[in-house]
């Protein structure tokens, strides 16, 4: 057999090889030219292996918003003779882009490239997860600066306020008419200061350390300063999975507003909350038995106060739904059910 066959016969055991391989595999000749694409590449691809060969495959498989960068990088590659690998996203027959892990690595012969030999690894999800921390890294830096505006500007003035009201009520004789009224809006004020430097201290916290929302939830009456006559309880049902940090924290933004107006506004003599844990998703319910929402607040909210609004916001924001319900007789419910997708950490290989 002359040494023409022999590489026939070379080639064609290379290619039975590689298309049995579970792995996106190409090769290229020095000039970056398909020669060969195996089984599962043109599977994933739709194209065949006369269209590797004949068309402008970065064009057809390739995003458009990754195309050049990859032409560039493969250019700059194949003039030299070092292996290298790029990100980028690659379309499936079935219409959809995912991100790839591209790699090319040179067979050199007699100090030249004969061969560049590409294989395609899917990160979707390690895409996917870099995204999520992106955005929260992004929520976190805002939280911050919003907290710190409220700090310096809204929080200090108001602490001013309450500081010259108590100087002016220290002043005020003991049996002066005005003088109970005066110490309640103190009260008041004092009270409004400290949620005030919870709210911040609560946007300030780092996702990277998220709540334990049973705990969290169990320590509201405490802090609001609830009469301890209010049942209260909070309950747990199905096994619990650790959420999504940011999510976490906007469902408990969410349960402590359902919470405040249980206790500061609806006269309840019994709160509970519920969450519930399962295949499908989290769900929480917050119930009160006590007097109710006026249903055109429910529907319009009230002027200058974004309670159920925020929450109806927050839970949009993460994908949730939240509904509301509420009468003189039975009291409010409110639940709100986040899918598991969404929910849930997941391990990523």
């Amino acid at each position: 057999m002359d040494r023409k066959n022999r590489a026939v016969q070379s080639d064609d055991q290379f290619r039975q090889v590689v298309d049995n391989v579970p792995t996106v595999i190409t090769v290229l000749d020095s000039d970056g030219n398909f020669i060969h694409a195996n089984r599962i590449a043109r599977e994933y691809t739709g194209l065949t292996l006369d269209e590797y060969r004949s068309v402008d495959v970065i064009s057809r498989v390739i995003h458009p918003d990754d195309a050049e960068k990859v032409r560039a990088a493969r250019k700059q590659a194949f003039s030299g003779s070092d292996p290298y690998e790029q990100e980028a996203r690659l379309l499936g027959k079935d219409g959809v882009y995912r991100w790839f892990l591209f790699r090319y690595n040179p067979l050199v012969e007699g100090g030249r490239v004969k061969r560049w030999y590409g294989t395609a690894t899917e990160i979707q999800s390690r895409k996917q997860e870099e995204e999520r921390v992106r955005q929260e890294n992004v929520r976190l830096e805002e939280r911050n600066r919003i907290a710190q505006e409220l700090h310096d500007t809204l929080l200090q003035t108001f602490l001013s306020a309450s500081m010259q009201l108590g100087a002016t009520v220290n002043g005020v004789p003991s049996d002066s008419p005005v003088k109970v009224r005066l110490d309640r809006i103190l009260q008041l004020m004092e009270q409004g200061v400290e949620d005030g430097r919870k709210a911040i201290q609560g946007l300030r916290l780092s996702d990277a350390h998220p709540l334990d929302l049973v705990q969290a939830f169990s320590c509201v009456q405490r802090e609001l300063a609830v009469p301890s006559d209010i049942e209260f309880r909070v309950a747990v049902s199905g096994r619990q999975s650790p959420l999504h940090p940011a999510v976490q924290h906007e469902i408990y933004r969410i349960g402590r507003e359902a919470l405040t107006n249980a206790f500061r506004h609806a006269k309840a003599k019994s709160v509970e909350v519920g969450l519930d844990y399962s295949d499908s998703g989290l769900r929480m319910r917050i119930w009160d038995d006590g007097c109710g929402i006026d249903p055109q607040l429910l529907n319009l909210g009230r002027k200058g106060h974004w309670g159920l609004a925020g929450m109806r916001e927050r839970a949009t924001r993460i994908g949730g739904l939240l509904k509301i319900t509420s009468n003189a007789t039975d009291g409010t419910e409110v639940h709100l059910s986040i899918p598991s997708g969404v929910a849930f950490q997941r391990s990523v290989p």
